[in-house]
């Protein structure tokens, strides 16, 4: 039986809102020399988007 999606998505769309918001005014090479902001948006997008890849969304 799959989930409700509804929860999920909006998890995925408050992600990106919070994404564009640390990347705004940051340039590729800004971004590729921040390892820190890097590997947080890595990871906050693995955890993300891990519901939809187990939950048979």
């Amino acid at each position: 039986m799959a989930r409700d999606a509804g929860p999920v998505l909006h998890d995925i769309l408050e992600t990106i809102t919070l994404i564009e918001t640390a990347l705004a005014g940051k340039s590729r090479e800004d971004f590729g020399k921040d390892d820190i902001l890097r590997l947080a948006i890595q990871r906050s997008m693995n955890i993300t988007a891990s519901p939809t890849t187990s939950s048979g969304m």
